[in-house]
């Protein structure tokens, strides 16, 4: 049987977590000779060795490989050169598929491996403006998909494409190799067919972060994209829409989650993080109108959180 799909989870001191990950996948229904799992432990000191050789032992299609140190983000691009299948996917060890969530990409891989159309799947978090849509160039597709392709379970391809990107390691630093990948893979050929459903249920750790949140997201995001306005692969017009979207759906609700709403359960490093906003959005009036905003609901927040307590 061909081997469609291979899942492929770079992983570091999530043991438990993972190991709920693994279970649910190996209980699918469509778990089977078609699809492969690829671990790749980043030298984790935790239990993630027994975890995952608990299934590797039962399963000759979940493979594990340890890596003598941890190499940080080029373990993205290790755990997919790894995999053998025709089609490598990464998956955080978090997320855990949903039911019908295998066989709804097996499906859909079977559909396009012959055409090789550029293929994609995004799930579904709020307010989603599309189940399926085709991209004809890196315009259609970044108003399409917008910040979602930072996010490192959104990446996959055809194994044949992701091995002959050429300089994988170029945007590492940036710690956004996964949004690199996928606008080079956009760019250079289309159409390119993206799918959103609702795949996957996060359980995040207790604490997430440790990396600088707005660096990544506002100069290192922006910054990537300059490129394909020098080419004119991208215009000004819809890169100034995506820097507007970026600011009011994603910056804006994390401003709020990280310094008023539930800053107890965020490590992110966030030096400079003002600085960083101010050099990008200063001539942008949507900029003021949000800050008098956040403002207004850091002074309310405090003391409807007291009131709920009262009342409960």
């Amino acid at each position: 049987m061909e081997k469609l799909l291979s899942l492929c989870i770079p992983t570091y001191n999530r043991c438990e977590i993972l190991d709920t990950v693994l279970s649910h996948i190996v209980r699918d229904k469509e778990f089977d000779e078609r699809v492969e799992v690829v671990v790749s432990d980043n030298c984790s000191t935790d239990a993630t060795p027994e975890i995952v050789k608990k299934y590797s032992s039962l399963y000759t299609n979940v493979v594990y490989h340890r890596n003598p140190e941890n190499i940080r983000d080029a373990n993205f691009e290790l755990v997919l050169s790894l995999g053998t299948g025709k089609y490598v996917k990464l998956l955080n060890d978090y997320s855990i598929l949903k039911a019908g969530t295998l066989g709804y990409l097996l499906e859909r891989i079977e559909k396009h491996k012959e055409s090789g159309e550029n293929l994609f799947f995004y799930t579904r978090v709020s307010r989603p403006e599309f189940n399926e849509a085709i991209c004809y160039s890196l315009n259609d597709f970044v108003e399409k998909v917008s910040f979602w392709s930072t996010w490192i379970g959104h990446f996959g391809t055809w194994k044949e494409r992701f091995d002959a990107l050429p300089d994988k390691e170029r945007c590492r630093s940036l710690q956004l190799s996964q949004m690199d990948w996928t606008l080079r893979i956009v760019n250079e050929k289309s159409p390119t067919v993206v799918y959103r459903e609702n795949l996957y249920e996060t359980l995040p750790p207790s604490k997430k972060g440790g990396y600088n949140f707005f660096k990544i997201f506002v100069e290192n995001y922006l910054g990537i994209y300059q490129e394909y306005l020098r080419s004119g692969a991208l215009s000004s017009n819809v890169f100034k829409q995506e820097k507007r979207k970026l600011f009011k759906r994603h910056l804006y609700l994390w401003l709020k989650r990280i310094y008023i709403k539930d800053r107890e359960m965020y490590c992110f490093e966030t030096k400079g993080t003002f600085r960083i906003i101010f050099k990008h959005y200063w001539s942008c009036p949507y900029l003021y109108i949000n800050f008098v905003k956040l403002f207004l609901y850091g002074l309310v927040y405090p003391l409807k959180r007291v009131f709920v307590k009262k009342k409960g």
